[in-house]
C-alpha cells in the first residue's frame, strides 16, 4: 500500500494526473537556449542534438523557431530518444501547424506547416540517462 501512495505522488509531481504536456513534467527542468530562423523559399536547415550520432548530454533544453513564406517541412528519418517514462524523461516536442507532437523512442517523424506558419521545436532531456538523439532537415518549399 506504500509503494503505491509513493508512485501516486511521484506521478502527481511530476504533472502525470494533471495531464500536463511532457515539457511542464520535469523536477529540475534546465534553462532552454534558443534560437530563431526566417527561412527563404527553396532553403533548407538541419537541427540535431548535441553529439549527433553520439549520446546527447543530459540536463539539456534547447528550442528553434522558424519561419518560412511557404509550406515548411521538419523531416526526421531517425529519432532515438530515451523513453523509460512516455516521454517523462527526454523529449522533442514540435508544433506549428495545429498540432503538437511529443517524440521519445526510435521514430520518425515528416511533419508539415503550412505557408506563413512557425514551426517551433524543443529538446528537452532530464539528468539520468541519454541516447543517440536525432538529427532533423527543416525545408521551406520553393
Amino acid at each position: 500500500m506504500h509503494r503505491l501512495a509513493l508512485v501516486s505522488l511521484l506521478l502527481v509531481a511530476a504533472g502525470v494526473a494533471q495531464g500536463s504536456p511532457p515539457s511542464k513534467r520535469f523536477f529540475f527542468a534546465p534553462q532552454c537556449g534558443s534560437a530563431s530562423q526566417a527561412l527563404t523559399a527553396n532553403s533548407s536547415t538541419t537541427i540535431q542534438s548535441p553529439n549527433y550520432p553520439s549520446n546527447y548530454p543530459n540536463n539539456y533544453c534547447y528550442e528553434w523557431n522558424f519561419s518560412c513564406p511557404n509550406q515548411m517541412t521538419l523531416s526526421c528519418p531517425d529519432i532515438q530518444i530515451l523513453s523509460l517514462f512516455f516521454c517523462l524523461d527526454d523529449v522533442l516536442e514540435v508544433s506549428g501547424n495545429g498540432e503538437r507532437k511529443y517524440l521519445c523512442g526510435n521514430t520518425a517523424l515528416n511533419y508539415v506547416v503550412p505557408a506563413n506558419g512557425m514551426l517551433f521545436a524543443r529538446f528537452r532531456t532530464d539528468w539520468l540517462l541519454t541516447a543517440k538523439g536525432f538529427q532533423c532537415t527543416v525545408s521551406c518549399a520553393a
